[in-house]
């Protein structure tokens, strides 16, 4: 069995941005298959998803432990 290491200073960027913006697209798909209109609070915590991995994408590319 091999030993694996994940270091946690790149991992918890990386996943910080992919997260939200997986879940904003899994939420349009959503959307779209169902054929409703997105409403106020969708669009915002939209814009704020994509704000936050973006953030985390530019700017956090190694947290030191």
């Amino acid at each position: 069995m091999k030993d694996i290491n994940i270091n946690l200073g790149t991992a918890l960027p990386k996943l910080a941005t992919v997260l939200p913006l997986s879940v904003v697209l899994f939420n349009l798909i959503i959307n779209v298959i169902s054929n409703r209109p997105f409403t106020n609070d969708e669009i915002f915590w939209s814009v704020v998803g994509v704000i936050t991995s973006l953030y985390f994408g530019l700017f956090c590319k190694k947290i030191e432990f």
